[in-house]
């Protein structure tokens, strides 16, 4: 597909674009994010991606998404409920303001925290930022989310993580499209975008940063959980054989031949090679807020996905966290200059790594329990009533 046919707007200001490893490992229950359940990937490994970014031309950071925080288990009782259902495995070893602090990221140099959607593993913890920087959520998000606890007992937000700071719910009526999806130029200069995600959540964004004049990133937040329920697909189907661009698990021969995970699709092994694995969950378990509208704005970044100028990273996705060069390793690494360095295609099929051999899965649960500021904790219930006691 064309890159212009997605409405790509020209522009020539440009921004540092620096990901983030938040420190969060989840072990999710499959059937709460995706379906079907394939025999052997019963559970989804989920390490957890933030963003900063800072416009060039002013030098004015945001960051996207914020991670866990983590003290999670002070979560209010709506949220460990969520925890509860779908997240039996959760360890917290640092946060996003630990990163910025190792990288001397002044974290007083941030403007606004900007997040995808209301769920804990994305909002951080805002208290660990100075009292200027603001929140700032999508459509809706108000009326559905807040009042937040305690003064309204059923709400998964905290009242400490608003008080005292600016506040900013984006408004998408008059705002431009790119791609299907509405855009709101969030510095006005074309650099960086917020895009209106609908599906999973209530309120739920994504965004669009320009790392050169015509290349962008798509930073996904939780459009969707894993690569696999957009790729592959007709534009970019799964090639005969998997190459070494890929990392793929010493387990696998190099290269690989795209037989051995088509035979596991869902939908045989024709259909396998142009079509996704997976589709957003919406059974009894789902976490989705509405799947179908969230099935329908997939398809919209399976457009984003084909273009050879655009880099599309979900939150979730473990080939992003282990491939990309994140501030954790060096506070210069950036994601600008993405496209000649072959990142795009160093993690296009890393979810393969995922998926399940011979029926059992592809790779060990990524933790077990849960671990909360340096204890551990046997479940959610277990986060009230005290950590494991090891005896020596």
């Amino acid at each position: 597909m064309p890159a212009d046919t997605i409405g790509l707007p020209p522009g020539n200001t440009t921004v540092r674009l620096q990901v983030i490893d938040t420190g969060s490992r989840l072990l999710c229950k499959s059937d709460t994010l995706i379906e079907p359940t394939i025999p052997g990937h019963e559970f989804l490994n989920l390490p957890n991606v933030s963003w900063l970014v800072e416009n060039l031309r002013t030098g004015r950071k945001v960051l996207f998404d914020c991670g866990v925080r983590k003290g999670f288990k002070d979560l209010p009782p709506a949220a460990l409920r969520i925890l509860e259902v779908s997240t039996p495995g959760l360890h917290v070893n640092w946060d996003v303001p630990d990163v910025l602090l190792k990288s001397r990221v002044d974290v007083a140099e941030i403007d606004w925290i900007i997040w995808s959607h209301h769920h804990w593993d994305h909002t951080g913890d805002p208290t660990r930022f100075p009292p200027h920087v603001g929140i700032v959520v999508g459509p809706d998000f108000t009326a559905n989310h807040l009042p937040a606890y305690p003064s309204n007992p059923n709400s998964e937000m905290m009242e400490q993580d608003f008080a005292g700071r600016p506040f900013w719910e984006l408004n998408f009526d008059k705002s431009q499209t790119i791609g299907g999806f509405r855009a709101y130029d969030f510095w006005g200069d074309g650099s960086f975008f917020i895009l209106d995600t609908p599906g999973h959540s209530i309120g739920h964004v994504g965004a669009l940063a320009r790392t050169s004049n015509m290349d962008f990133v798509f930073m996904g937040g939780d459009i969707c959980h894993f690569p696999g329920v957009f790729r592959p697909s007709t534009h970019i189907p799964l090639p005969d054989s998997i190459s070494s661009t890929t990392r793929l698990d010493t387990y696998f021969p190099c290269p690989c031949a795209a037989a051995t995970f088509t035979s596991i699709h869902p939908k045989g092994e024709e259909k396998g090679r142009q079509e996704p694995f997976y589709r957003p969950a919406t059974g009894p378990s789902s976490i989705y807020d509405d799947p179908d509208r969230a099935y329908d704005t997939v398809q919209k970044l399976v457009e984003f996905d084909a273009q050879p100028n655009i880099m599309v990273c979900i939150a979730h996705d473990p080939a992003v966290a282990e491939t990309l060069p994140t501030m954790n390793m060096n506070s210069r690494n950036e994601m600008n200059g993405w496209k000649e360095k072959g990142y795009k295609e160093a993690c296009h099929w890393g979810f393969l790594n995922q998926l399940p051999r011979a029926g059992k899965p592809g790779r060990p649960n990524i933790v077990e329990n849960y671990k909360c500021e340096g204890k551990l904790y046997k479940d959610a219930k277990a986060l009230k009533a005290g950590p494991i006691v090891v005896k020596l």
